[in-house]
C-alpha cells in the first residue's frame, strides 16, 4: 500500500487576543451618519460591517490511495480523494481613523473539508479491506491599514496576516490471511502556521449604486510546518506490526497571493449585497497526502470560490 499521506487545529489565540485589542484601541466613537451620500459613507463612514460565506475549494490538495500487488509490486486497485467545495465565514469589520487611513481586521475559517473512500476484498487473495478517511482545515487572520482613494479609484492596503493550514490521513486495513483477520492502522498529518506582511490594492469601479472592486495582495511568510507519519522505505506493510514514525519541524519561507473580484449593490444609504470570486494562491506548504514513508516537500495549493454576503455601514 502506498499511502498519500489526523489534523490538529491550532488556534491561534494569542494572535487573536491581540487584533481584537488592538482593534478595540483604533475604533473610534461614531459620527458618521446614514444619511450621508453613498460616496461619503463609502469611504468616511466611521464604521463598516462585513458578513460573507464563501464556497471555497482546494486545489492541490488531491490525492491518490493505492494498493499494490504483494507479489509484482503493481497497482490493483486507486482510488483519487479530493476535499471538494465548502463553505465558511468570513467576516470583515472597518474603522475609519484619521484623513488617509483606514483600520481593517478580517477572519476566515474553514474546519470541516474532509474526503473518504473505502476498498472492500481487494484481490489478490489473500483479501483485504481498507477504510480511508482525510481531513482538512484552515484558518486566515488579517489586519491591515486603507488608504484614502485615488483620483482614480485605487486604494493601497499594507497590513499583517496569519495563515494556518493543517490536513491529516488515516488509513485502516483488515487483512484476512486465512489464519484470521490481521488489523493495522497508519496516520499522517502536516501542520502550516505562516505569518508576515502583506501589501496589495483595489480598485474602484461606481457605476450610479453599483460597485465593481477589483483587488489584490501579496504576501511574504514564515512558515513553521510540523509532520508526523509512518516511516517505510517503499510501501507499508499489512502484517499487524505498525512501521515507526516520524515528527519533524521546519521553518520555510512562502509567498501568498490573493485576488478578489466583487460586484456590490446598495440597497440603502447603510445596507449593501455583493458577489463575488476570491482565490488564495499559498507556494510552499506540506501536506500528509504527500509524505509517501518521509517527511513531504513543500507544494503550491490554490484555495478560491464563490463570495456571497452583504455589507453594514455606520
Amino acid at each position: 500500500m502506498i499511502p498519500q499521506f489526523g489534523s490538529r487545529t491550532l488556534l491561534p489565540s494569542s494572535f487573536v487576543v491581540y487584533a481584537i485589542l488592538l482593534w478595540g484601541c483604533i475604533l473610534t466613537p461614531a459620527t458618521a451618519d446614514c444619511d450621508d451620500a453613498w460616496n461619503q459613507d463609502r469611504y468616511r463612514s466611521t464604521f463598516s460591517a462585513r458578513v460573507d460565506s464563501v464556497w471555497m475549494r482546494p486545489t492541490g490538495s488531491s490525492f491518490r490511495s493505492e494498493i499494490l500487488d504483494p507479489s509484482s509490486g503493481d497497482t490493483v486497485v486507486f482510488q483519487d480523494l479530493d476535499f471538494g467545495l465548502r463553505v465558511g465565514p468570513q467576516v470583515t469589520l472597518r474603522s475609519f481613523l484619521i484623513d488617509g487611513f483606514t483600520a481593517e481586521f478580517v477572519y476566515f475559517g474553514l474546519d470541516d473539508w474532509r474526503s473518504s473512500a473505502r476498498f472492500d476484498d481487494v484481490p489478490p487473495t489473500p483479501n483485504l479491506d481498507a477504510a480511508i478517511e482525510a481531513q482538512a482545515s484552515f484558518q486566515n487572520f488579517e489586519l491591515n491599514w486603507l488608504s484614502d482613494p485615488s483620483v482614480l479609484g485605487t486604494r493601497w492596503i499594507a497590513g499583517l496576516r496569519y495563515l494556518q493550514y493543517d490536513d491529516s490521513l488515516r488509513e485502516a486495513y483488515v487483512l484476512d490471511a486465512g489464519l484470521g483477520p490481521v488489523q493495522e492502522t497508519a496516520m499522517g498529518r502536516a501542520e502550516n502556521q505562516l505569518f508576515g506582511p502583506q501589501v496589495g490594492m483595489n480598485l474602484d469601479i461606481e457605476v450610479d449604486r453599483t460597485l465593481l472592486q477589483i483587488g489584490g495582495k501579496l504576501g511574504f511568510f514564515n512558515n513553521q510546518t510540523n509532520q508526523s507519519g509512518p516511516a517505510y522505505s517503499n510501501a507499508l506493510v499489512i502484517d499487524g506490526t505498525p512501521e515507526s514514525m516520524f515528527d519533524v519541524d521546519a521553518d520555510e519561507f512562502t509567498f501568498a497571493a490573493e485576488i478578489d473580484v466583487l460586484i456590490r449593490r446598495t440597497i440603502t444609504r447603510c445596507l449593501a449585497i455583493h458577489l463575488g470570486y476570491q482565490g488564495l494562491y499559498l507556494d510552499n506548504v506540506v501536506q500528509s497526502a504527500s509524505q509517501n514513508g518521509g517527511p513531504s516537500d513543500g507544494e503550491s495549493l490554490w484555495l478560491h470560490g464563490l463570495v456571497l454576503g452583504g455589507q453594514w455601514t455606520y
